[in-house]
């Protein structure tokens, strides 16, 4: 396991490539662990097509809530490395490959210094993590 690290929550650049595999490939996904001001988690679901922000509960009985979801064109038959920019502020400016593809609600994404990523059928290969660099004095 990884040590926190102290500026994630200044912004990160995610440089992943990811394959839906198996017969449970139209489900495809991986997820991006966040937490909510106040307590409470949420994610980011990554999935070929689409990118939403959900809540997370480990109650069963409490469903998963989409917050936010945005269309991602996409190539069926590329196999690329992707960028994912997160940028915090006034709201969390998500951007993938260059585009910019939603801005979310401060308090329902907190960027954790303790990163945590999820996957369901499929296989993530994530080529870097990148937080922001300490600004020079």
């Amino acid at each position: 396991m990884g040590r926190p690290h102290p500026r994630t929550a200044e912004g990160l650049l995610i440089m992943y490539q990811f394959e839906p595999l198996g017969e449970g490939r139209d489900h495809a996904e991986w997820r991006l662990n966040l937490r909510r001001e106040g307590g409470g988690n949420t994610y980011l679901r990554f999935a070929p097509g689409s990118i939403s922000l959900r809540t997370f509960s480990l109650d069963s009985a409490v469903l998963p809530e989409t917050l936010s979801s945005a269309t991602v064109p996409r190539d069926p038959a590329e196999a690329r490395f992707h960028t994912c920019v997160l940028i915090p502020g006034e709201k969390l400016h998500v951007y993938l490959d260059g585009t910019i593809v939603a801005n979310l609600t401060k308090e329902d994404t907190v960027l954790p210094s303790q990163l945590s990523i999820a996957v369901v059928h499929g296989k993530l290969s994530v080529q870097s993590i990148w937080a922001m660099k300490k600004p020079a004095k």
